[in-house]
């Protein structure tokens, strides 16, 4: 699409690209680029995050509770004090 454009006694030609034109010229390319991004970055990318801060999460407490038996091992009277119920 082009738009001629008088300025100061000469013509200047303008060149305009519509976003709807590019989608349809080659049987929506641009529909399915957009898909796809919107797919894997709004929707996979948070979701395989999520997993990952949730699996090291998990591995740092894993390894918080093996330091704290080490640290209780042979003194019985700590491994007690861990408690958080009263009997």
């Amino acid at each position: 699409m082009s738009s001629a454009v008088s300025e100061s006694g000469g013509d200047v030609t303008y060149d305009l690209l519509s976003v709807e034109a590019v989608g349809a010229m080659d049987g929506g390319t641009l529909l399915m680029l957009n898909y796809w991004i919107y797919a894997l970055l709004a929707k996979m990318l948070p979701c395989l995050l999520l997993t990952l801060f949730c699996c090291l999460l998990i591995s740092a407490v894993r390894a918080s509770q093996r330091r704290a038996v080490k640290l209780h091992a042979g003194n019985r009277r700590l491994k007690e004090s861990n408690r958080t119920t009263v009997r």
